[in-house]
């Protein structure tokens, strides 16, 4: 089956699929698998069932993005983390729910609707047109019908209707949405006295001191867990000249792929512009205006050479150069001036236009019509990008055909001998890939890590090559030898009494802070430094001390001028007290647009909430059966 797909799927596809199969291979059909019940339902909503496939397919749904969002840093531990199982269950009973309810609500798509939709996919068109003949392909290339995927659309634009009227009265009041601006530009600073451990320099742990603390801690001093493998690696370099290409291939690879070879419509152009900041008000606005005006006079008169115009009178960074801004596409400038150079003739100057840096005045040099390269011009990029897919497809192939054959029940060897391939072995090795002698060690190591002793990993990209590993000896830590660790011990020591001393004289000042309530005074008085911070906001970052989300946290519950903060804290090390210097919250909104973004983003954490509690309403009022529970454990 596994060959059948690789034969019939491009490889960075197959390489998502066959990962899936794995985690989904285990995880259904393992040890105390479900293969039996796969037959019935999972659960019931109401009258209506839940079947094992839908399951299966939304829980293959959930690893496919968890897997996305993890990247190279995947491991099978998240899955329970993100608690994959239940959650796969609990989309597909909200999804049963908001079916129910559409019923209820007698919910109903229109045909326009759901052209519309479909209209509106890009991956369906062809240039700016719906193609039939595109939308058809795209979806087989999915292993969909355009019935599939319309009954599912229906489905969307169904849930959505609903959920349109569970929100229809979610309203976001004027006194919210000042109150949540407010808490989130308000600002404070502080005052504060920190107690390094790294200045307190006069501590001389003895050797008994250190060889007591060896015997306290031994668990500490222990090697690293190391890994011995096996491996086969199937090199990308080892296919090159097993690779043939032909005319025709190259000419199919062009003919599929043109678009991407397409030039788009261009226009070369000057500009001249006169610079408005942003935020400036409409007397800044119209006096830059005039000023363009009267550049724009100046270029239209006869004589006047529009570049040296633009090196006299340009404020943007090309006025060097005349304003020259070379060929652009539609869409790489800003619209108003993509806009009008597009809608221009060659040699024409436009009217001053407004952006959102100023006003233009643009000459328009050249204009060149859209074309599609010639393969004579790119045959070559193509013959490199076919060679390197055909190598990284044979590679997989061979690590492929190595791993059915291990599904199968072959051994390593086997599996090397199939596919013509030598078990190396490496190790031992700690998780950070030390006593690996090959690049990007950390990579193979952490796979190694994540596999079973005596079982194979899935197919690992590594460095140009495709691997399969099988970790055969787990060597556990031992206690290092005291004389071979002392320094470090004694490093550990000295770093453990520094931070000790430190802390001891942080609490001891605070107390006397219950006496003099002023942390400036109690500082000068002790001859402690006091330093103090600019204003700073709720996102963590103190720029006087870094990012320190425990003091930021810490300062913004303090209220009056002066309050100390009643522990002390510790952050990276270094303990502090803190007291409140200012506090700066804003009265009023200082641009209407802020008001608008603050009001759609509560809009959404509003909707969500009424979302999740009418879903838990409907689960309490919803008859819910739960078929197999031990797959959920």
């Amino acid at each position: 089956m596994l060959r059948y797909l690789r034969d019939r799927t491009g490889s960075w596809i197959i390489k998502i699929i066959l990962g899936l199969i794995i985690i989904i291979f285990a995880f259904f059909f393992g040890v105390g698998g479900f293969g039996p019940k796969a037959q019935g339902p999972v659960a019931m909503v109401n009258d209506q069932a839940i079947s094992f496939n839908e399951y299966k397919e939304s829980y293959e749904s959930i690893v496919k993005q968890i897997r996305m969002r993890a990247g190279d840093d995947f491991d099978e531990k998240m899955l329970e983390q993100e608690n994959a199982k239940q959650n796969a269950l609990d989309v597909l009973i909200a999804d049963k729910l908001v079916a129910i309810a559409s019923e209820k609500f007698e919910v109903k798509v229109s045909e326009k609707e759901l052209t519309d939709l479909l209209n509106g996919y890009s991956a369906f068109k062809t240039g700016d047109n719906f193609n039939f003949d595109q939308y058809k392909r795209v979806l087989a290339a999915n292993a969909m019908t355009p019935e599939m995927f319309e009954f599912s659309q229906r489905k969307l634009l169904k849930h959505q209707k609903v959920r349109d009227l569970i929100f229809d009265n979610v309203m976001i009041s004027d006194m919210e949405i000042l109150k949540w601006y407010k808490y989130s530009t308000a600002q404070v600073s502080i005052n504060y006295v920190k107690f390094n451990p790294s200045e307190y320099t006069k501590i001389n742990p003895s050797s008994e001191d250190v060889r007591a603390f060896y015997d306290e801690n031994k668990d500490e001093y222990k090697t690293d867990i190391t890994l011995k493998v096996e491996y086969l690696k199937f090199s990308f370099q080892d296919y090159k000249d097993k690779i043939q290409i032909t005319e025709k291939e190259l000419k199919q690879y062009y003919e599929n792929d043109s678009q991407q070879y397409s030039v788009p419509e261009k226009v070369e152009a000057r500009h001249i512009l006169i610079k408005v900041d942003q935020g400036s008000d409409a007397d800044t606005i119209e006096k830059a205006k005039k000023e363009a005006l009267k550049v724009y006079d100046m270029a239209i008169k006869g004589g006047n050479d529009f570049a040296e115009l633009a090196k006299k009178y340009s404020q943007g960074p090309s006025n060097a150069n005349g304003g020259y801004l070379g060929s652009f596409a539609k869409g790489e400038m800003v619209a108003p001036f993509s806009e009008k150079a597009f809608s221009m003739e060659p040699g024409e100057v436009s009217e001053p236009v407004q952006t959102q840096f100023g006003w233009h005045i643009i000459k328009v040099v050249a204009k060149f019509e859209p074309f599609v390269k010639a393969f004579t011009d790119v045959k070559t990029e193509i013959e490199k990008k076919v060679l390197e897919k055909k190598i990284i497809d044979l590679a997989y192939y061979d690590a492929g055909d190595a791993f059915d054959a291990v599904v199968d029940g072959d051994s390593l060897e086997q599996a090397g001998l199939i596919t013509q391939r030598k078990v190396l072995t490496a190790g031992p090795f700690s998780k950070d890939g030390k006593g690996i002698d090959f690049k990007n060690r950390n990579k193979f190591a952490e796979a190694a890590f994540s596999t079973v002793i005596s079982e194979i990993s899935d197919i690992q990209e590594i460095e140009n090559s495709y691997y399969l590993i099988k970790p055969i000896e787990s060597i556990e830590p031992e206690i290092i030898k005291f004389d071979d660790i002392q320094d470090k011990v004694k490093a550990d020591l000295l770093t453990k009494l520094k931070n000790e001393k430190a802390g001891k004289i942080a609490e001891a000042m605070l107390l006397s802070l219950k006496e003099n309530n002023s942390l400036v005074e109690t500082a000068k008085k002790q001859n402690v430094k006091i330093e103090s911070s600019e204003l700073f906001g709720r996102r963590g970052y103190i720029p006087e001390i870094g990012y320190a989300p425990i003091i930021v946290e810490a300062a913004f519950k303090l209220g009056k001028k002066d309050e100390i903060y009643p522990q002390t804290l510790k952050m990276n090390d270094i303990f502090y007290i803190i007291s409140l210097k200012e506090r700066s919250v804003p009265k009023d909104f200082k641009d209407p647009k802020e008001k608008e973004q603050i009001k759609s983003q509560l809009e959404d954490i509003k909707k969500d909430r009424v979302y999740t509690a009418w879903i838990k309403e409907l689960k309490e009022t919803n008859e819910i059966k739960i078929l197999i529970p031990e797959l959920f454990e």
